[in-house]
């Protein structure tokens, strides 16, 4: 008998139950989906990166005299 073993056994059914479910959900617990973060999709489909400027060129903000 390991120590996760021990200690949901010296728990009652409903502690048990809780502790065997979180004991398990960490065991068969999914990868971490490796997501590309320098790579943007616009609403067209199209994408860009985020390395570098979309916009190239932006016209000045208007000043008054």
């Amino acid at each position: 008998m390991d120590d996760t073993e021990a200690v949901a056994g010296a728990l009652p059914g409903a502690n048990r139950a809780q502790i065997d479910n979180a004991i398990r959900a960490l065991s068969e617990k999914k990868p971490i989906p490796e997501i590309d973060f320098t790579l943007h999709t616009m609403e067209d489909g199209s994408q860009v990166s985020t390395l570098e400027r979309v916009c190239k060129d932006v016209q000045a903000p208007a000043m008054r005299p």
